[in-house]
């Protein structure tokens, strides 16, 4: 029951990362519909995983992790003038936090800012952005998150 739960946890959090990589890269909008019924199927089923597994720690340190994503994104898009990082971006930091939080605290907290960084390189080397242009977060931050979790996976 615990694998199951974990296994849909990361299911929905693939089917999200895919619906807000489309939309933000078409529309620069995250959907929050979207990201708070992401939230409450990838919450839930950590709930039901640490239950059935009777180990609380590993839904208590994703927890954590989504609340130090969700300030840290927070205090980012106070900090960052013109709308650089957008309310979508700090939204979904949270859900980020807890999926790479649920699959370890190197990977949330080692491996995903490795990973968001190198995405967010490899999307401006590759798009050849210039000062002005807008890089849509949300996607460079989910290939970040999937980098983390195929580490740790690995």
């Amino acid at each position: 029951m615990a694998a199951a739960a974990s296994g849909v946890l990361y299911a929905v959090f693939a089917a999200t990362s895919m619906w807000v990589t489309v939309t933000d890269l078409r529309t620069r909008r995250i959907p929050n519909r979207v990201i708070a019924i992401a939230a409450a199927a990838i919450v839930g089923c950590g709930a039901v995983s640490a239950f059935a597994a009777a180990d609380a720690r590993r839904w208590v340190w994703a927890a954590v992790a989504a609340a130090i994503y969700g300030g840290a994104a927070f205090a980012l898009w106070l900090a960052v003038p013109n709308g650089a990082v957008g309310g979508g971006d700090v939204k979904l930091a949270p859900l980020i936090g807890f999926a790479t939080g649920w699959s370890g605290i190197d990977a949330a907290f080692g491996w995903a800012p490795i990973g968001i960084a190198a995405a967010a390189l490899a999307a401006v080397a590759w798009a050849r952005f210039r000062r002005r242009d807008v890089l849509a977060f949300g996607p460079v931050l989910l290939a970040g998150a999937w980098i983390a979790i195929l580490i740790t996976w690995w």
